[in-house]
């Protein structure tokens, strides 16, 4: 779970690690939370999956080589998928071809084991700059989705406000044809009836 006061920390973001490794976990969990982030973490990649969504993390630490779900495997769950987080691999210096799989499948970085851990915060942080952009523009993006569905509504609108002023002057224009004829004959009506008297006398 997240800390309690994830909120008051100074980056403002919450890290998920994913290692079934609890000397990694005790390790990155002290240094990250050294830095000022919160950390959550997970031991396998189920349960890992299962965190993803909950924890809202803006960045995942993934051991590529676990017990039952795999962080490869992981990866493949999470294809496809719309996502606003960066994925960091964990792996060893003999794993190239686990790297080369992982960066195709969708992971963001990685860092060999071993690491330092200056060259771990300085990937967390370049990954949470990244994540940040991303969810400036997927914000933006859904602010002019709002205001073009607003424009639509609005010029929808107005198209029926000028068919009911174009409905209005037809209806006047029909009135005053009807009203003029009307007229006329009403108001010779009394001439009709003297010229009719006149030739029926």
């Amino acid at each position: 779970m997240l800390d309690e006061d994830s909120q008051n920390l100074p980056h403002n973001a919450n890290i998920l690690i994913i290692d079934d490794s609890r000397s990694i976990q005790v390790f990155v969990q002290e240094l990250l939370h050294g830095a000022g982030y919160a950390v959550s973490s997970a031991y396998d990649g189920e349960s890992g999956l299962a965190l993803i969504h909950p924890s809202e993390p803006n960045v995942v630490l993934l051991d590529v080589e676990m017990p039952g779900m795999t962080g490869l495997q992981l990866l493949d769950q999470l294809a496809g998928k719309s996502r606003l987080f960066a994925i960091i691999m964990f792996t060893t210096r003999s794993a190239l071809d686990q790297i080369v799989e992982g960066l195709t499948k969708g992971a963001d970085d990685y860092i060999v084991k071993p690491f330092q851990p200056e060259e771990l915060l300085a990937r967390v942080a370049s990954a949470k700059r990244s994540v940040a952009m991303k969810r400036e523009l997927a914000q933006a993006h859904r602010q002019a989705d709002e205001a073009l569905l607003r424009l639509g509504e609005a010029q929808s609108q107005l198209i029926e406000e000028k068919k009911m002023q174009a409905i209005a002057r037809l209806a006047t224009g029909v009135a005053h044809e009807i009203n003029n004829p009307l007229g006329f004959i009403q108001s010779n009506l009394g001439t009709l009836g003297r010229y009719a008297g006149y030739l029926l006398t």
